[in-house]
């Protein structure tokens, strides 16, 4: 219950005017439940040493921009699902994010502005997968590393 009203203070002050800024917070998305980053600027940015926690049933949506400019790579596990939602959305910042499962579900192509990992963290093979669900993801010369072997870990 202690990070729900943490994660309430935190969306109701930084959410409204300019996405969700996370500066080395740690939020935690329980299972069935879903975060939503919903404005003209809804753009996540996470900083210092951000922890995203999300169990299994979990999402965390954004219509903006997704910007990790933080001291790690965001998600502390391989559950739950992002899914980005907006319209022509970059991912990038000035580290790589470690995304347990992504899918692409907005209108408008996706482009990379860093690298970027999805099925699970860096030493750990997920199951997660890349959904594009008809959308493009422009590498744009950077890399895209999926740590899911199995051969439907891409999913158009």
């Amino acid at each position: 219950m202690r990070y729900f009203w943490i994660l309430l203070a935190c969306l109701g002050t930084e959410a409204n005017a300019q996405g969700l800024i996370q500066s080395g917070a740690r939020i935690i998305v329980t299972d069935g439940a879903f975060v939503v980053v919903n404005q003209a600027a809804g753009d996540y940015t996470a900083t210092g040493d951000a922890r995203i926690t999300l169990y299994p049933n979990a999402r965390f949506r954004i219509y903006g921009d997704w910007n990790n400019n933080g001291n790690t790579p965001v998600f502390t596990d391989n559950n739950g699902r992002v899914e980005l939602w907006g319209f022509n959305q970059a991912i990038g910042g000035s580290r790589m994010t470690a995304f347990p499962d992504l899918s692409m579900i907005g209108f408008g192509g996706k482009r990379l502005t860093q690298n970027i990992l999805v099925g699970g963290g860096y030493n750990k093979g997920g199951s997660g997968a890349l959904r594009l669900f008809n959308n493009t993801l422009d590498l744009q010369g950077y890399t895209l590393i999926l740590n899911n072997r199995n051969p439907t870990a891409i999913i158009s």
